[in-house]
């Protein structure tokens, strides 16, 4: 199978590096000539400036859009012209509407756009999705979540607000929990040094829960606590500890975490599967991206920041 990485970057490396793993045969574009050596040399890719170029000399099966997300709609509609295959990493547009208008170019295209929304195929979440949903703790009446990263985050995507780069996790995991999408958001935040920051944010779904999140950037090295998750029901709780596991209030403990499992490895497959089958994969869907984008306008519209790529 053939696919083109829209993207050389850190997270498009990552990407190229699990294709070669599974027998893809890999083209790279991106307009830094650096990376597209690298490319070229640690992967055999066939590599140039022009994604939409490669599109056409390169001909892939499927195209993984790594790029900047103010190239995602751009991308994303050139290769859905074509008929190709999308993979769109997150977020999937810098706004809703750019997001509701590559999901009406991908239903006209007659093949799919999957958004790239990881925790969706990583095993630990979906135990949890699979303990909400068969109402182990009964009506779900919040969900709270924590989301801590390196300060580094603030230097390296200077150009792109943590509510889309971080939060947006959180916000699509609280709608695959609930079923809902939110309906209003209240929103501070607090800066401190060289970018880093921290963001509360309380959203009300259209179901009644309420969702708590936070999001930092905040920590001097790579070992920030665990990712938490919590899923507050009339009849107990859930919470997954990303890396260790899933406890429930009734129970204890009822799934260990997997610390080899890939969530980016189990995208990835799910998407090269998706498209010899034709058959778009069912864990999410471009309407979740576009709820979840539209929420994540709320928090920043809350926050006084004017347009969701607002740092």
């Amino acid at each position: 199978m053939k696919i083109l990485v829209a993207g050389a970057g850190l997270f498009g490396r990552t990407h190229m590096e699990l294709l070669v793993g599974q027998g893809a045969v890999i083209a790279a574009a991106d307009p830094v000539v650096a990376l597209t050596d690298r490319a070229r040399a640690d992967f055999g890719a066939e590599t140039g400036p022009d994604a939409i170029a490669l599109m056409d000399t390169f001909r892939p099966d499927g195209v993984i859009i790594a790029a900047s997300a103010a190239a995602h709609l751009h991308l994303a509609g050139a290769a859905l012209a074509r008929g190709i295959p999308v993979l769109v990493e997150k977020p999937v547009a810098l706004t809703s509407k750019e997001a509701a208008r590559i999901g009406k170019l991908a239903a006209a295209s007659g093949t799919f756009a999957l958004p790239g929304h990881v925790l969706r195929f990583s095993a630990q979440h979906q135990a949890l999705a699979s303990a909400v949903h068969r109402s182990t703790i009964g009506r779900v009446l919040s969900v709270t979540s924590r989301r801590y990263r390196d300060a580094g985050h603030a230097p390296r995507y200077a150009d792109i607000d943590p509510v889309l780069m971080t939060m947006i996790h959180d916000i699509d995991l609280a709608q695959w929990m609930t079923g809902n999408h939110a309906v209003s958001a209240r929103a501070d935040r607090v800066r401190g040094r060289d970018g880093r920051s921290v963001t509360h944010a309380t959203l009300r779904d259209s179901g009644g829960v309420l969702w708590q999140l936070v999001s930092a950037w905040t920590y001097p090295g790579e070992d920030a606590p665990p990712d938490r998750i919590e899923v507050l029901g009339e009849d107990g709780s859930l919470e997954l500890v990303v890396g260790s596991g899933l406890t429930s209030s009734a129970v204890g403990r009822i799934f260990h975490s997997d610390p080899t499992e890939d969530a980016l490895l189990a995208e990835q497959t799910a998407f090269l599967a998706a498209i010899s089958t034709g058959i778009a994969p069912p864990e999410v869907t471009m309407d979740d991206a576009i709820a979840g984008l539209k929420a994540v306008e709320m928090v920043l519209a809350d926050l006084g920041l004017v347009g969701s790529g607002s740092a």
